[in-house]
């Protein structure tokens, strides 16, 4: 597999004498080329990541990191842009039609054997990203309805963050049961989120629509897994009634005790009393 863009970017800063140069002329590259504020956050995203994670000097990060941004023009237009759109989603939140059938396909499918069904599964059993459970997931028993959790990849700047307690849709020590089975089969991409990503993006958006799609409104994307997930705990584990269904996904979730913003992001889907 040849080098990505961030690693041939990479590449090049650690072999120039203009570094600064180098990643203005990048930095236009994905302004020509990335033609929506979104986009180009994530592209500039990717780049920033990339860095980090890089054994470029830390002048060499720090003057990239600075430049491959959004300025703050556009930062707070795309700030109101999602603003608006997680409003337009709260406003038309799509209904899950059969939450039992739901958790029913996904218990089917973390016994198939199959590596991209497996991740799909425990994906919506637990409200873990894709990348966590082929990467990073480790699982322990907790309660009789509750799984012990460690390995959040997305921690917004407060490192590692530990283990800490998530519903689990199905029955813990099945999936715990499970889970060590399929762990020891597929080590490929344990702690490889990128190689992981760039092998099977694909199929697991393919495999994901063919799986759930009949069991919600609209097609399921990857990331829906997460939101449906919420969705469901909260309707059916939930416990605390003087709790908020925005404190009680902020926590299922791995943010920040006192982040109840990027929780509204998860709100997309309702289910009937």
């Amino acid at each position: 597999m040849g080098l990505t863009q961030t690693e041939k970017f990479i590449d090049n800063l650690l072999n120039s004498s203009q570094v600064k140069e180098r990643i203005i002329e990048e930095k236009n590259y994905i302004d020509d080329n990335y033609n929506t504020l979104g986009s180009r956050k994530y592209a500039f995203t990717q780049y920033r990541n990339a860095i980090r994670d890089s054994v470029l000097t830390k002048i060499d990060k720090d003057i990239a990191l600075d430049i491959l941004r959004l300025n703050k023009e556009e930062t707070l237009s795309y700030q109101e842009a999602y603003k608006k759109s997680v409003k337009n989603e709260q406003d038309n939140l799509k209904l899950i039609l059969d939450y039992q059938s739901y958790i029913k396909k996904a218990e089917e499918l973390i016994k198939t054997g199959s590596f991209i069904n497996s991740v799909l599964g425990f994906s919506a059993l637990t409200g873990r990203r894709v990348a966590e459970i082929a990467c990073t997931a480790k699982f322990q028993l907790h309660s009789p309805s509750h799984l012990l959790f460690e390995g959040q990849l997305k921690t917004k700047g407060r490192g590692e963050i530990g283990s800490f307690v998530i519903p689990c849709l199905s029955s813990p020590i099945e999936v715990v049961s499970q889970f060590k089975q399929f762990r020891k089969a597929y080590t490929k991409y344990v702690d490889n989120k990128k190689s992981f990503h760039n092998n099977n993006s694909k199929d697991l958006s393919i495999k994901v629509k063919k799986h759930f799609s009949s069991f919600v409104e609209d097609e399921v994307k990857t990331k829906d897994l997460r939101a449906i997930y919420a969705t469901i705990a909260c309707k059916t584990i939930k416990e605390n009634f003087r709790q908020s269904e925005q404190s009680y996904i902020a926590d299922i979730l791995g943010h920040d005790e006192n982040d109840l913003t990027t929780c509204n992001s998860y709100i997309d889907y309702t289910m009937k009393d």
